[in-house]
């Protein structure tokens, strides 16, 4: 397709079909133009990767916006037909799209098909419901064709016999209607200029998987597991709308973060009481880890883990791996392919991997592949994006008169690069103000301070674990999750979701494994004005931050 449109306008169920009235745009400069009944990708500015297909309209195959390979049959529509709130007697030009649904509906109006009763053809590329028109007197009816809460186009039916067929379906009563639909990959984007995205049903009942794809390769996904119960759920994926992979914008941290930002929405929206059941969480997964952490140092790559962000909190997800992407699984039916395409972008781990892959044997080619993707156990779906897990100390190497120097390394002490450490005081100034770690992990601000007595400075980073003091038993320093003191807790390693191969006390294991929410560390620099034997160097004060404290 070659326009795209923003549609999302809910879909009418029965109770919204009686008492809503739909709206669908005319197009600007053009008072001429007819007011379309008839609204889809070929039909006034309706949705332009939705089509309705003969023999309710011409064939749009020759439209514009048509994409012959865009069909997507991974989706569960409804249909619902309403009666016009116009006279039985009335003419075309009274139905306009702002006409609405009558308030009183004839008998067994509205009529609603969904799930089985919608049949997909794979070979036509289309989806198709039959109604025998009722013999009534009334005229005018209204078609919708949507997913979950989303409309996607209506056509108006006249049942007579003549009409203008170009703005209505014409047909009989006590025919037979085939509705005939065409609904492409964009169809229910929430925002088709930025990006690509892919949409599915997964019945929570039975289970199943969306899968995200751009270009014909596939990014990532979401895997629900039968669940028992909960009906169809309807799943859009895409880009994150603020990506950009230098910084951890899409996921508010000041972690490093790799990759792509991948944005799942569902509808119903599975948050909250609506969540999965926590014995049976969902799988979140990227692919292409291999590739954003290419820059890593040796060991590191192993540590980075999904994170999910849902507006007000990131969680770290307990690790899901191996998770073979389903893209780099079957190298023998498509590894030159692969080659290809790794070779023409220069993604010179992926040609390396795709060319081993296709002179090893089966069995080794499924093991190479596992760690190409990476994914993480959820509950709810929002935004998803790799981060690596790191913690901060005040660096007493470094003592200059002024320097405000943090040392950021990973879960085994290396240093960590790109992670950004904010700094301010309230005794003086401090610039910058926000700095990123190097890549000897080292991130360095400059501190004039003013006052008198002993003043402080601070330095944060939501995400970052920092070093507090234990004094329920000997008062040591201790790492707690993500910037939590922990007050004297045996802990799980604080930089991974609890699980057992990063667990360095041998604590509990939880059943079934939760996320680490994430919190804002802090380290504290003092200084002393007056005092001429005071030292200058940073010392590490006692305290942290409250819990989700961004800056």
């Amino acid at each position: 397709m070659n326009r795209r449109a923003l549609w999302g306008l809910p879909l009418l169920g029965c109770a919204a079909c009686v008492n809503d009235t739909p709206m669908a745009p005319e197009e600007a400069g053009l008072p001429d133009t007819p007011s379309f009944t008839i609204s889809d990708g070929a039909h006034g500015t309706g949705n332009p990767d939705f089509f309705f297909i003969p023999p309710m309209v011409p064939n749009p195959s020759g439209d514009a916006d048509y994409t012959p390979a865009g069909f997507n049959p991974n989706l569960s529509p409804t249909v619902v037909i309403c009666a016009l709130d116009v006279a039985n007697n009335a003419p075309e030009s009274a139905v306009t799209p702002t006409t609405g649904c009558r308030s009183t509906q004839p008998a067994g109006f509205p009529v609603t098909f969904s799930g089985s009763q919608i049949a997909m053809s794979l070979s036509q590329q289309l989806y198709q419901v039959d109604w025998k028109i009722v013999t009534a007197p009334q005229t005018y009816y209204r078609i919708f064709v949507g997913v979950g809460t989303t409309q996607l186009g209506y056509a108006d039916l006249k049942t007579a016999n003549t009409g203008n067929t170009s703005q209505f379906v014409v047909k009989k009563d006590g025919s037979t209607l085939p509705i005939k639909f065409r609904i492409e990959q964009f169809a229910l984007c929430t925002d088709p200029g930025t990006g690509p995205c892919s949409s599915g049903t997964i019945d929570r009942t039975t289970g199943g998987t969306v899968l995200f794809t751009d270009g014909g390769e596939i990014q990532g996904g979401i895997t629900i597991p039968p669940q028992g119960s909960g009906g169809p759920v309807h799943v859009t994926i895409a880009f994150c709308a603020s990506e950009s992979p230098s910084v951890a914008v899409d996921l508010s941290i000041d972690n490093p973060v790799f990759g792509s930002c991948m944005s799942v929405t569902t509808d119903p929206a599975i948050e909250g009481d609506n969540g999965l059941d926590p014995n049976l969480p969902g799988t979140a997964f990227i692919c292409g880890l291999d590739d954003a952490t290419s820059g890593l140092p040796a060991g590191q790559h192993d540590l980075v883990s999904l994170h999910r962000f849902d507006g007000e909190i990131t969680e770290a997800l307990p690790h899901v791996g191996p998770t073979p992407c389903p893209e780099d699984v079957g190298l023998r039916d498509h590894g030159l392919t692969g080659l290809r395409r790794a070779l023409a972008s220069g993604r010179w781990e992926k040609v390396r991997a795709f060319a081993l892959g296709l002179l090893a044997p089966e069995p080794l080619q499924a093991a190479m592949f596992l760690d190409v993707g990476g994914g993480g156990q959820t509950r709810f779906f929002s935004d998803f994006q790799f981060a690596l897990p790191v913690k901060m100390v005040i660096d007493e190497t470094t003592v200059v008169p002024g320097a405000l120097v943090v040392l950021v390394t990973d879960l085994l002490g290396n240093p960590a690069a790109n992670a950004r450490v904010h700094f301010f005081t309230n005794a003086g100034s401090v610039a910058p103000g926000t700095v990123l770690s190097g890549a000897d992990g080292l991130a360095t601000s400059v501190w004039t301070p003013s006052g008198t007595g002993t003043v402080t400075a601070t330095a944060t980073g939501y995400g970052i674990a920092s070093q507090m003091f234990d004094c329920d038993g000997p008062c040591e320093p201790i790492d707690g999750p993500r910037g939590d003191s922990g007050d004297g807790d045996s802990f799980f390693d604080p930089f991974q979701a609890l699980q057992s191969q990063f667990n360095p006390n041998s604590d509990p294991i939880p059943d079934p494994l939760v996320p680490v929410q994430l919190e804002t560390g802090q380290l504290t620099f003092t200084h002393f004005i007056g005092c001429e034997i005071c030292s200058p160097a940073a010392l590490l004060s006692r305290g942290k931050r409250p819990a989700n404290t961004r800056h």
